[in-house]
């Protein structure tokens, strides 16, 4: 019978509470300012351009937050199947 490597250690989750709460305070920012430049842009232009360029814009944002952490090691020759299933995220340390 074989024990599996993260059954034998005690694991305990590191706190960001203060790192959490910039990006809470970065993203209420993000979304007032998103508000108010939509509503002075639509006096300009009509809304569906309006609406086009938010959303584009959100998903160049999105994607610039997310692809590095996702899918970018994925496209690399090797694959994501070459990470550990077994090994703790890097939130994780050993007590």
């Amino acid at each position: 019978m074989t024990s599996d490597p993260i059954d034998q250690r005690v694991l305990t989750r590191i706190d960001r509470i203060p790192l959490g709460m910039l990006y809470m305070t970065g993203a209420t920012l993000m979304f007032a300012v998103s508000s108010a430049l939509s509503k002075w842009q639509v006096s300009i232009y009509s809304f569906d351009e309006v609406l086009f360029m938010r959303a584009i814009t959100s998903l160049a944002i999105c994607g610039v937050l997310i692809l590095p952490r996702t899918a970018l090691p994925c496209s690399a020759p090797s694959g994501c199947a070459t990470t550990s299933a077994a090994a703790p995220p890097s939130r994780w340390r050993k007590a």
